[in-house]
């Protein structure tokens, strides 16, 4: 993540990651999302070890996803050659990884449930 300030309140910034370090804000650590060459992935909610994530898949595109519980929020894909699409829901166990591929012409969104058991 990048954040561009005033070289004047650049010690404002570590103010704000201080405040956010107190409140165990993921924010202070992590960024909230990452865009790659398949589209975008973003943590919406964290608590403890358990995590909400969204996957943004362009069309045409294939993203690598791993252990947890998929919904198809909106578009047509398939997860390993299997079709899937809105309101669909994939089981993905721990340590697994597979191909969401968009096959559809909007964005695929797909939201995932993950617990580790670190």
């Amino acid at each position: 993540m990048v954040l561009v300030v005033d070289r004047h309140h650049a010690e404002d910034v570590k103010a704000l990651v201080e405040m956010l370090q107190r409140r165990g804000r993921p924010e202070a650590t992590t960024s909230p999302g990452h865009t790659h060459t398949w589209g975008r992935w973003c943590i919406l909610s964290r608590v403890g070890s358990s995590s909400v994530e969204q996957v943004e898949v362009e069309p045409g595109a294939t993203a690598p996803v791993g252990g947890g519980t998929w919904l198809i929020v909106a578009g047509d894909g398939s997860i390993d050659e299997e079709d899937i699409g809105a309101g669909a829901s994939v089981r993905i166990d721990e340590g697994e990884r597979r191909a969401l591929r968009n096959t559809g012409e909007t964005t695929l969104v797909a939201l995932a449930v993950r617990s580790r058991t670190d």
